[in-house]
Order: structure tokens, then C-alpha cells, then sequence
């Protein structure tokens, strides 16, 4: 691995033979899921292979973030707590926001929040039902709000769109 690494740039060896970041992202996905969702896996995979080399979109994303209203944050939260991330941790958060919200088209991101999320979030919680109901219009319109900002950074500085990271192809193929 570490050869792979040296050999595609990711990772650079110095004179005095350290070792050190170099450009790109090596990212991995489980090939037990089914095909469908191995996409969105390496939409979200890749998406933070992006947090990590670009300024810009995290950025981007960090602003999305800070501009939560409480509810909507409240949200987040809980849906990362329920994933087991460490929220206390402001980047991981942030990051996970993201990814979370480009993995699929910007388009279905409130879709997927709603038809899938929210009812994971009510069955591992049924005593925050109340809250999830009350919130769900402003997470989604969110939502909508943030993959759209997201993914336009995206689309002007890559040229990609949200969801799509799986699918680029190069020139030659």
C-alpha cells in the first residue's frame, strides 16, 4: 500500500526519507452492499477525499454548517450520535454534513433525509418523535439549501455534481 501510495503521488517521500502528504485521496468502500448503494457509498467516501484536499469546499461546507438554525443543527447531531461519529468534534461534523448531503444528487438530498433518516431517527427515538416532526420542514428546506450550495461549488471549481463522484470517467475512456 504504502508503495501505491508513493507511486501515485498521494503520499511523498523527502530526502532525509520522511514521509509526507502529497496530493489525492486513496478511498475504500464495502463490496458486501448492494451494487445501488456502493455508488452512494463512493459518492460520500469521495466526497470527503475532497473535504480534505480543498480549502474551498470545506469552506464551503463550514459555512453551511455555521448557518444552521438550532433545530437544524439538533438535528445533525443526532442523526451523527445515531451513526456513532463523535460530535463533539466540530470538523468531523462538518465534514460528515457534507458528505451526507452530496452523495446523492442535490436535488434528492431532502428526499433521502426524509424517506430515510427521519424514520430511522423516530424508530431509535421514538421519545424525540415530537421534536423530528416539528423540525423535519426546516431540515429539509435545509437541506435542499445547502446540497444546492455544495454541490454549485462543486460544479464551478470540478466541474462534477453532487452524486456523480462515481461515475467520472477521464478523457480516454
Amino acid at each position: 500500500l504504502l508503495d501505491l501510495l508513493l507511486g501515485q503521488g498521494i503520499l511523498v517521500r523527502d530526502r532525509d526519507g520522511r514521509i509526507r502528504e502529497g496530493e489525492g485521496a486513496l478511498i475504500s468502500i464495502s463490496r458486501e452492499s448492494p451494487s445501488w448503494q456502493r455508488r452512494t457509498f463512493l459518492d460520500h467516501e469521495a466526497s470527503h477525499a475532497l473535504f480534505f484536499q480543498d480549502p474551498g469546499y470545506r469552506a464551503v461546507a463550514q459555512a453551511r454548517w455555521d448557518a444552521q438554525v438550532a433545530g437544524v443543527r439538533e438535528f445533525w447531531l443526532l442523526h451523527f450520535r445515531w451513526r456513532s461519529y463523535d460530535t463533539s468534534d466540530p470538523y468531523l461534523c462538518v465534514n460528515e454534513l457534507q458528505a451526507y448531503l452530496v452523495q446523492q444528487s442535490a436535488s434528492a438530498a431532502a428526499s433521502y433525509l426524509e424517506k430515510t433518516v427521519f424514520p430511522q431517527l423516530t424508530r431509535a427515538y421514538p421519545d424525540r418523535a415530537a421534536f423530528l416532526d416539528s423540525i423535519k420542514p426546516a431540515v429539509l428546506s435545509a437541506a435542499t439549501a445547502d446540497a444546492s450550495a455544495l454541490d454549485a461549488y462543486l460544479l464551478s471549481r470540478w466541474g462534477i455534481r453532487a452524486g456523480t463522484f462515481g461515475r467520472l470517467r477521464t478523457a480516454s475512456q
